[in-house]
This record gives structure tokens, C-alpha cells and sequence, in this order.
């Protein structure tokens, strides 16, 4: 009689509420407290994943047919564990490519999903009551995304901040492409600074819209390896790992 099944019978019982702790440790004494907390965090991993992995659907209906045809096995010990160790090697593989699986179909998902991750609002700065800002600034604190633009196409070529702003807006509008033309300005002026850290960022994030990942990688990069940028903390390896996926597919 198989040990391994009088075991996975006793861990089903526990982990349901039908038995407890210590009852369970008395019909084990095979094993050490730590031993058995390491059989008990195996079968709940490999619970959830047979609940979880659409894919072993086939697996976890199996897996009930076993237990339900084995309740009854009564309990046989055995002083080595040759066999057991054979299943938890083949649990952790199959646990290794499920997790393959799961971050390749739900980490990486699309452009889409690494843009709503990674966007956030641009806070304009607060002035001073001394201080004045210009029409493009104005409209864009008021939120009239669609009359700035407007304004900057009629005024073109402006200033990084001109660029900036309208950049900011076209992203509002869902028109990715001039948003990223607008940043891109701001990127191929040398001769100024200002604006320059966030125009990478989000004219990455235009980029990943426009469907041009390559060029939004390129920026991602830049960022990521810079420790002193604006917007370092938002963009790590984890981000430049996903887009360079996204690459891939």
C-alpha cells in the first residue's frame, strides 16, 4: 500500500478543517514539526494552483478522482521517503512552468495594460502669486486639452514648455502619435533642459500607444539607468523586462 496516498488523504483532511494540528502530527510521526510544515505548504501550493491553472483543469479533476477513490486506504508507514520525493520533485517542476506560464499570459499582457500601470497625471507646479504663466500653461490647468492644442498648432514651433503641455493634452485626446512628435521636441532641443526628464517619460508612454515599443524602450532604458531622474523610481528593471517581453510576442 502506497504511503504517499494515506499522507496527501490526511494533508486534504487537515488543510479542509477535518482534522487537527496535532492529530495530524500523531498519525506522522514518521515526520519532524518542520518536515511536516514543509508537506503542508507543498499541498496547499499545489492546491491552489490545480484550483487556479485553467490549463491542469484535466489535473485537478484527476486529482479529485484519486482522493475520493482513496479515502478509505488505511495508513501503512514506511522509514524512507524514496517515492515522496520523487512526487515533490515533479510538483516543483510542474509549479516552475506554471509560474513560466502565469508571467508570461498575465505579467505581460500588452501595451495597454504597461501604459495604465505606468501613467500618472502631470502636476502642474504651483507659482507664486508674483508670477504669471501662459496661455498654454493656463489652459492646461483648466483642463481644455482640445483648445490648447489648438492654440500650440497655430503657434508652433514654441517652446519646450509649449511642447511639453501639448504633448500632455494630445495623451488626453488619445492622439498618440502628435504626442509623441511634441515630445520628441522637447528630446532633440540640446540647447534646454527643462522639461527634458519628463518629456522621456511620457513621451515613452506615447510611443507605447503609437505601437513604436522600440523607440519606447529606448527611453525606458534611459530612465531606468539613470538614478538621478525624475522619473527613476517609476521605471526599473521590472518595467524594461515587461516592454522588452512585449517586444518578443
Amino acid at each position: 500500500m502506497n504511503p504517499d496516498l494515506h499522507i496527501d488523504h490526511l494533508l486534504d483532511e487537515y488543510t479542509t478543517g477535518s482534522i487537527s494540528r496535532d492529530w495530524l502530527q500523531k498519525q506522522l510521526p514518521e515526520l519532524n514539526a518542520t518536515q511536516l510544515e514543509e508537506e503542508i505548504s507543498l499541498h496547499r501550493a499545489a492546491t491552489v494552483f490545480l484550483e487556479r491553472a485553467p490549463l491542469l483543469a484535466q489535473v485537478g479533476a484527476l486529482h479529485e478522482q484519486f482522493l475520493s477513490e482513496n479515502k478509505t486506504i488505511r495508513a501503512e508507514r514506511r522509514t524512507h521517503f524514496q517515492n515522496r520525493f520523487k512526487w515533490i520533485s515533479i510538483a516543483a517542476s510542474i509549479l516552475l512552468l506554471a509560474g513560466i506560464y502565469f508571467w508570461q499570459t498575465q505579467s505581460v499582457s500588452d501595451s495597454n495594460s504597461l501604459y495604465a500601470e505606468l501613467y500618472q497625471p502631470y502636476q502642474v507646479p504651483v507659482f507664486r502669486s508674483s508670477e504669471t504663466t501662459n496661455t498654454i500653461t493656463k489652459l492646461y490647468q483648466e483642463k481644455q486639452y482640445r483648445k490648447l492644442v489648438s492654440e500650440y498648432e497655430q503657434q508652433q514651433p514654441g517652446d519646450n514648455s509649449a511642447h511639453f503641455y501639448a504633448g500632455l493634452s494630445y495623451l488626453q485626446e488619445a492622439e498618440w502619435k502628435p504626442a509623441a512628435i511634441a515630445f520628441q521636441r522637447i528630446l532633440d532641443n540640446g540647447e534646454q533642459p527643462l522639461f527634458r526628464d519628463e518629456a522621456q517619460f511620457y513621451g515613452a508612454l506615447a510611443y507605447l500607444k503609437a505601437g513604436e515599443p522600440e523607440k519606447a524602450l529606448a527611453l525606458f532604458e534611459v530612465i531606468e539607468q539613470d538614478p538621478q531622474h525624475l522619473y527613476h523610481p517609476k521605471i526599473g528593471a521590472d518595467q524594461v523586462a515587461e516592454l522588452r517581453a512585449l517586444l518578443r510576442k
